[in-house]
């Protein structure tokens, strides 16, 4: 079921119910998320060399290699802002009442604000 999986570079799990969970992972060419059971439906985007994913209040942050975060939904995978620009490579990244604090390999952390389109929606 889940052959491709080793190949992802980060993985998180989508959904709070039981009968209704996902799996979002992040390879070179694509990030997928797919579900546990056969009746869950597929979301493929075409985010390249994504390197880092987490999800805070129904919202799936993925960041990708060449200093991007992009912001979705996390029922519906559909793209919720612009990207947010960071200086150096992404390592990690966490929520901080309205701050995205974001961990990179060249310029140590950075505070980023949540654009208000993301916030609205908590």
């Amino acid at each position: 079921m889940f052959t491709q999986l080793p190949n992802a570079k980060c993985i998180v799990v989508l959904g709070q119910l039981a009968s209704s969970l996902r799996i979002c992972a992040g390879f070179n060419d694509k990030m997928l998320a797919t579900g546990l059971y056969s009746y869950s439906s597929n979301s493929i985007t075409k985010l390249h060399s994504v390197s880092c994913l987490i999800v805070h209040r129904g919202i799936l942050f993925a960041a990708t290699q060449d200093h991007n975060i992009f912001m979705y939904d996390e029922q519906t995978i559909d793209l919720l802002n612009n990207p947010l620009d960071v200086s150096g490579e992404i390592k990690t990244m966490t929520v901080w009442g309205k701050f995205l604090i974001v961990a990179t390999s060249t310029s140590g952390i950075s505070y980023l604000e949540i654009p208000k389109i993301v916030l609205d929606r908590w």
